[in-house]
């Protein structure tokens, strides 16, 4: 399947690795990420989830949230989510850092509460939450 909304993260990370003179298995390397991950993502074959968004974070050493500005991956006509884009926009600068925090605590949780249910499934301990 190709993920069409996923062709303006993938130029705004090709414009980053010609940015830097980097290749793509050399973004991976930096950001922990599988070449073959980072291969499907840059060429629209998969969606970028949150180890990806992380991974290049961590490779162009920028926020989260620096990144997440270039995700297009709501679906079309999602009311929800233009309506939370329009009240992140109304966050004031000074805030964005605490927002983001919070957000971030929130995704983290929700992994967390999924590796616990998957461990429980298994029978198998659950992860500690940091």
């Amino acid at each position: 399947m190709y993920y069409q909304n996923t062709m303006g993260f993938s130029e705004w990370i090709v414009a980053e690795l010609e940015k830097r003179g980097w290749s793509r298995s050399e973004a991976a390397r930096r950001g922990k990420i599988s070449p073959s991950m980072f291969d499907k993502v840059i060429n629209g074959y998969s969606k970028p989830g949150m180890k990806f968004i992380d991974g290049i974070a961590r490779a162009f050493k920028v926020s989260k949230s620096q990144v997440m500005m270039h995700v297009d991956s709501k679906p079309a006509n999602d009311q929800w989510a233009e309506d939370m884009a329009d009240k992140f926009n109304q966050i004031p600068p000074q805030l964005r850092g605490v927002a983001e925090r919070f957000i971030d605590s929130m995704i983290q949780g929700e992994e967390t509460d999924q590796a616990k249910h998957k461990a429980r499934k298994n029978n198998h301990p659950a992860p500690a939450k940091k």
